[in-house]
Order: structure tokens, then C-alpha cells, then sequence
């Protein structure tokens, strides 16, 4: 999974948890080729099968992955 996450472009990949909500946050120079590789991906899938009887995840079906916050503020 790690690999894979690497080789679709992501990087300072985190996962927050504030009781039992998480919260994903993660940097790619190419959002849309990125969701597309994961979202194509079989380890992606075999992931998320084995996940899902303690994650519920909402995803968005336009792109068929996890919904994505809209970015409120951006601070350099």
C-alpha cells in the first residue's frame, strides 16, 4: 500500500484521528492523476475490502474516491 500511495504521487501522507473519525491529509504535485492511479489500483481495492467493516468511507462516485475538503485557506 505504501508503495503504491508513493508511486501515485503522494507524499507527506497523514492520518489524523480525532475519536473515531479520521482524517486523511496528504500532497501531490497532480491531484487528478493521482486519484485516478489509487482509485484504478488493485491494492487500493483489496485495501479497502479488507477495511471496510471498521471504516466507513463516503466516496464521491464522479471520481470514485473519498470525498475531498474544499480548501478553505492556504498560508505560505
Amino acid at each position: 500500500m505504501v508503495q503504491m500511495l508513493k508511486e501515485a504521487g503522494l507524499r507527506n501522507y497523514n492520518i489524523f484521528r480525532y475519536g473515531l473519525k479520521l482524517f486523511g491529509y496528504f500532497e501531490t504535485d497532480d491531484l487528478k492523476k493521482s486519484i485516478n492511479f489509487i482509485s484504478k489500483s488493485e491494492i487500493n481495492k483489496k485495501w479497502s475490502k479488507y477495511m471496510e467493516p471498521v471504516m466507513k468511507v463516503d466516496i464521491d462516485p464522479r471520481t470514485n474516491f473519498p470525498y475531498l475538503l474544499p480548501l478553505q485557506m492556504h498560508l505560505d
